[in-house]
């Protein structure tokens, strides 16, 4: 029951009182079912259904003991307490069929599922369980061959929300499939054929074809008689390309070939013939088949040489040789790319590569000589700050410290730096930081401080944590300590203020680092986001009493909604989704502290995010621990520690990773049909599924969190033994090729992280890392390797 299983999480644990009053015992079960506590709780509600039996139907007992079992999966229970909730008639009787009808599911019985769902349908409450229901029964039919029934069920349903997509997709897209396989399958071919059709042509992003699109190009594929690439029916040009770049983006790259085949086959002058054959090469590309794709590159280049796509041919083509080690081929077709195109908006690139290709070369005065040309060429743009910028990362290798400290000087001097929008760009923080280790090589300590210090190192900041962490060597260096010391001294003769506090704690070591971090903090809790700020325990619903036997006492029990019903019990799980629905919140944070309560760790961050602000300038240790534990939670705690305790990876690591590709959404799947909450695509998927032995995968057990965890344990393991100590590397790797990160370590010729990350050239790939390496510093300040609060 992965579903299920996701969005339990167990908080705490609540132990029952030895005595105490009735009222205080209901309170104690109550309080442990909202905690997560399912062991005390069950204990307490069998008792008291073994000698209070009144007490326990009146007041819907049952349905809490059903859901307390069903999650501690002892479903035998559950679904006998289920029963009871319906036999009684309550309010919760549409919930409990629900749940009951999900038993019948998991044991394979069909019919029962049905039967209970069309009670649900039918109950005239809870209408997003309704709706539910409705969609569940249609789904039902289809997964088990009654097509008719389920074509007749789509068609005449509404279909809304309310059971979590595995896929992620609106459920318009995916029920509209279903309703065209339905026909396919009921013979209504026409029908389908157009059903098919919309669903491609709609989608709502067309250059992102999503898994619906997929599913529609396959059953066309099939319609027509296709099966693999070699049996691609006969379409028109159109429909070809069009299918071949569903699959092309879905990483189909067998079927996305065979349809880009015929185009160029039977259509070897058609508008589509360059598309198709430039296709073929990026198919290869990014399978890695390197060699395999230059063939089609160089075709393109040749037979259309008046085609717009040989700009990026020439440039793939260029990169396409550097893999494969054929270097001078790869400058030249970049410089063909610059020669031609001298205005295209994409020369730079060619300029750009052509030094990259150089020092992989081992030709570094020919790379230095190009990046000065670009500097030349692209003088006032920012090309010329990428330019510069390589060249300052070939000195730095080349330990050229003084070279490397002018051209750093330069570059600081310049207004376009890239930043993280443009591939080898950079930023004053980074430029700082290379300039400190250099003077700091260079042995010019004092300016060495000054530029470290002047790296700003707020609780989120990269370069300014590695800043800091050289500041502190340096503090107890014997040749620089009684500098750093008597900067120290003077920083704090400056004031009291949060600059010269902040300066000062990153010059100090000891107890005194401890006091001033003390001073500093209470300076910033002093402000009127964090004196005001409110992030204590929820606050308290209101509920009814129990109920006991007497006159009226049914009657009184029923009158209350199925959600207050809910929050009585404590099922605060099923009740807080519906109170949100119902707009029954104050405010974003208190929503927010009752997902926190009940373990959506997702929902959590999403709505705290809109209230806890924390000065970007805050240094890590001086930042209020309780709001940075909200935006830096700790979900799926025994499944972290269980997978890295096999895989010997900190879980705090995969919680920086976590957090960066899903924010802890286990269902989410991204436009690169990437799935689940360590977000992998189905190549490197499958891969590890074969190596740890998972019988039976299918992409969609990733949105399972113990599969996407136990996979990124193992992943994260290749990687770490690939770049051993190096949790950058490791980061850069997942988010950009392992191949990429040996190739940019080995222009930096160093395996320490102030000089390899710089030279991560993927500019999407750079900003991860900074992202995920804050992740990681904030969640090793919080926690320790057992995830265990500090």
């Amino acid at each position: 029951m992965r579903q299920l299983t996701a969005i339990i999480f167990v908080l705490s644990v609540i132990s029952m009182p030895a005595g105490g009053s009735t009222e205080d015992e209901y309170e104690v079960i109550r309080r442990s079912i909202i905690a997560g506590s399912s062991d005390n709780a069950i204990d307490a509600l069998l008792s008291i259904k073994a000698t209070k039996p009144d007490i326990f139907s009146l007041n819907n007992f049952a349905y809490s003991l059903g859901r307390v079992t069903h999650r501690s999966g002892r479903v035998d229970i559950a679904a006998a307490n289920y029963v009871s909730v319906i036999r009684e008639s309550s309010q919760l009787a549409p919930l409990a069929g629900w749940h009951l009808a999900e038993t019948a599911r998991m044991s394979g019985n069909a019919m029962l599922e049905r039967l209970l769902l069309m009670e649900v349908r039918a109950s005239g409450s809870l209408l997003p369980y309704q709706r539910a229901a409705a969609d569940r029964i249609a789904r039902s039919y289809y997964e088990n061959g009654d097509l008719r029934f389920a074509l007749n069920e789509f068609q005449n349903a509404e279909f809304f929300g309310g059971i979590p997509r595995a896929s992620g997709e609106p459920q318009s897209r995916s029920v509209a499939l279903m309703i065209a396989e339905t026909q396919l399958g009921t013979g209504q071919t026409v029908e389908a054929r157009a059903s098919l059709f919309e669903l491609i042509s709609k989608q709502e992003n067309r250059s992102q074809p999503d898994d619906v699109s997929l599913a529609a190009v396959i059953a066309l594929d099939r319609l027509d008689g296709s099966v693999t690439g070699e049996t691609t029916p006969r379409l028109s040009p159109g429909e070809h390309i069009e299918r071949a770049r569903v699959y092309q983006f879905n990483r189909r790259f067998d079927e996305s070939r065979g349809h880009y085949e015929r185009i160029i086959n039977e259509h070897a002058t058609g508008e589509f013939s360059a598309e198709a054959v430039y296709q073929i090469g990026r198919g290869y590309s990014q399978q890695s088949r390197f060699s395999e794709a230059i063939i089609w590159y160089e075709r393109l280049i040749e037979q259309f040489p008046e085609a717009e796509l040989v700009k990026d041919a020439l440039l793939q083509a260029g990169s396409a040789y550097s893999r494969v080690g054929k270097f001078k081929e790869s400058i030249q077709r970049y410089q063909m790319f610059a020669d031609r195109y001298p205005s295209d908006q994409r020369v730079d690139r060619a300029y750009l590569n052509m030094i990259d290709v150089a020092r992989d070369l081992g030709e570094e005065t020919e790379a230095i000589r190009r990046a000065r040309t670009a500097q030349e060429v692209f003088r006032g743009k920012t090309a010329e700050a990428q330019a510069l910028f390589a060249e300052a990362r070939i000195l730095i290798a080349r330990e050229e410290w003084l070279a490397a400290d002018e051209a750093l000087q330069k570059l600081e001097r310049l207004t376009e730096l890239g930043g993280n929008r443009v591939p080898g760009g950079t930023s004053l923080a980074e430029i700082r930081f290379l300039r400190g280790y250099v003077l700091k090589m260079r042995r010019e300590h004092r300016a060495a401080l000054d530029a470290f210090l002047s790296v700003p190192d707020g609780f989120s900041d990269y370069y300014g944590s590695l800043a800091t962490s050289e500041i502190q060597k340096m503090a107890t260096a014997p040749e620089t300590a009684e500098l750093v010391s008597s900067l120290a001294a003077a920083e704090l003769a400056r004031g009291s203020d949060r600059n010269a506090l902040r300066h000062s704690i990153r010059l100090t070591t000891g107890g005194e680092r401890t006091r001033l971090l003390d001073e500093l903090r209470k300076i910033y809790l002093s402000l009127p986001e964090f004196a005001d700020a409110k992030f204590s325990t929820p606050r308290e619903f209101k509920t009814r009493e129990v109920v006991v036997p007497g006159e009226r006492s049914r009657a009184r029990r029923e009158r209350g909604e199925p959600v207050d019903e809910l929050i009585f019990l404590g099922v605060y799980d099923e009740a807080i989704p519906i109170l949100e629905a119902k707009g029954r919140f104050e405010n974003v944070d208190e929503l927010a502290a009752f997902y926190e309560q009940i373990g959506r760790a997702d929902k959590t961050i999403r709505h705290y995010e809109h209230s806890i602000k924390l000065p970007v300038e805050m240094p890590l240790e001086a930042a209020p621990v309780e709001q940075l534990k909200r935006l830096y939670p700790v979900p799926f705690r025994d499944i972290l520690l269980r997978e890295s305790s096999t895989s010997g990876i900190d879980p705090r690591f995969l919680l920086a990773i976590m957090r960066q590709e899903s924010r802890f959404d286990p269902y989410v799947k991204s436009g690169a049909a990437a799935r689940g909450l360590m977000q992998f695509i189905p190549s490197t998927a499958e891969r590890i599924a074969g190596r740890t032995g998972l019988p039976g995968f299918r992409q969609d057990d990733l949105f399972d969190p113990s599969i996407a965890i136990k996979f990124g344990a193992e992943y994260c393991a290749e990687l770490f033994r690939l770049f051993p100590n190096m949790p950058e590397a490791v980061a850069a790797s997942y988010n950009g090729g392992e191949d990429n990160m040996q190739r940019w370590q080995g222009r930096a010729r160093s395996n320490e992280p102030g000089r390899y990350v710089p030279e991560i050239m993927y500019s999407q790939s750079k900003d991860y890392v900074f992202k995920v390496m804050a992740n990681y510093r904030i969640y090793s300040h919080l926690y320790d390797e057992e995830l265990r609060e500090k």
